[in-house]
This record gives C-alpha cells, sequence and structure tokens, in this order.
C-alpha cells in the first residue's frame, strides 16, 4: 500500500518532521529493518509507476539474497541482511548504489535536511511531501500506522495521482535529471519524456 502525505512541521507540531515519522517508524516492533513500512520523499518519486518498478525490483533483490548460502565465498549478502524489504524498495527507487546518499536524500536519515532541522529548531517554512509505503499489511493496519507515527491523513487518491500529474518547473526538472543522472538527450529524444528516462534508469540499474 502506498499513501501521499504533506506534512508542515512547526515548533507546535514537531511530529510533522519526516525524521521524526522515521525514528517512531523504527520503533515499531513488527517492522524490524524496516522490512513492512517505509517512509520516502515523494518529490524523488516521478510517478506511481516509479515505485511500482522499484517495488518489483526490491522483491526480486530480496529473493535473490536470501537464496545465497550466508557461507559462499565473497557474496555480498552482509548490507542486504540489514535492510527491510519496505526500505529496500526506497534504496531501489533511488536506481542508485550509494546508499549513504539514498538514505540522506530519500529516506530522511540523521543526515538529511528534515533532521537538521528538526535539530536546530528552524521548523517554519519547511514543508515535505511524503510516501508511506508498507508491505503485507491490510488498509485497517495502514491506517493504524498512520496514526501510531502521528502523520496527518493521507491525501485523497485522486490527489495523489495529480500530485504526480503535475506539470514540474525547470528548476524541478533539471533536479530530478541530476539526480537520477540522465541526460537531456534522454529526456528529449523522440518518444520519450523525464519519466521515461527515469523509470528506464531505475528499471535497468541493477540488471546491467
Amino acid at each position: 500500500l502506498v499513501s501521499l502525505h504533506k506534512l508542515k512541521p512547526s515548533p507546535t507540531s514537531l511530529s510533522e518532521n519526516p525524521h521524526s515519522v522515521v525514528q517512531k517508524l523504527d520503533c515499531l516492533p513488527s517492522n524490524e529493518k524496516h522490512q513492512r513500512i517505509s517512509l520516502v520523499d515523494a518529490s524523488r518519486i516521478i510517478s506511481l509507476d516509479h515505485i511500482a518498478i522499484a517495488a518489483n525490483t526490491a522483491m526480486i533483490r530480496m529473493s535473490h539474497y536470501e537464496n545465497i548460502d550466508s557461507n559462499t565465498p565473497n557474496n555480498n549478502n552482509g548490507a542486504m541482511n540489514k535492510r527491510g524489504l519496505a526500505l529496500e524498495t526506497v534504496i531501489c527507487a533511488a536506481g542508485s548504489t550509494n546508499v549513504g546518499s539514498i538514505m540522506k536524500d530519500f529516506a530522511f536519515d540523521a543526515r538529511s535536511s528534515a533532521a537538521l532541522s528538526l535539530q536546530n529548531g528552524s521548523l517554519d517554512d519547511d514543508e515535505y511531501t511524503i510516501l508511506l509505503l508498507s508491505y503485507d499489511c491490510s488498509e485497517k493496519e495502514h491506517l493504524e500506522t498512520i496514526s501510531q507515527v502521528g502523520l496527518t491523513a493521507p491525501e485523497k487518491i485522486q490527489d495523489m495521482i495529480q500530485y504526480f500529474d503535475r506539470e514540474r518547473g525547470q528548476q524541478e526538472v533539471t533536479a530530478l535529471m541530476k539526480v537520477f543522472k540522465v541526460t537531456a538527450q534522454e529526456v528529449s529524444r523522440d518518444g520519450s519524456s523525464l519519466e521515461k528516462a527515469v523509470l528506464n534508469r531505475v528499471a535497468t540499474k541493477f540488471y546491467t
């Protein structure tokens, strides 16, 4: 399940800071290693198809590494064992192997700007749009999690669709091209677009 939330932290509502939400997700007993639930910066997600591709890639990768014998020489399973499926989806959505940067820029970890704002108390001008991802959860469980971690009510499905279908300004387009390392030629070629270029990068990153 996926839900979109708009957060406006303030000195009287620190719970709406996404790093604060991540800390609460860390403490959920049913969410060890972020296996079931994780948070991602919606501004870095190009469409719902982007999340779907990342989820499929994450499930394939997790299944692959689960089948690798931990005693196999030179296997690279250690890092994967530290991440659950929901968090692995965030990693795959970033289309990168630089996990440190992903955790900072996509997943609101302790080095993120949201965490620094929370630490410094400079919250008045901060606004965030986030996606809450959950696996193996009923809709009721998803809504209960939203309540447990202090998130605002989710946006309506139609509003979430409109959010991803919105026309992006040039500054946002340029930033996304830089994040996903797509070129102007990839975006402008016949039949292509920013979304198609990003989806292609994300879909092929771990299979090339």
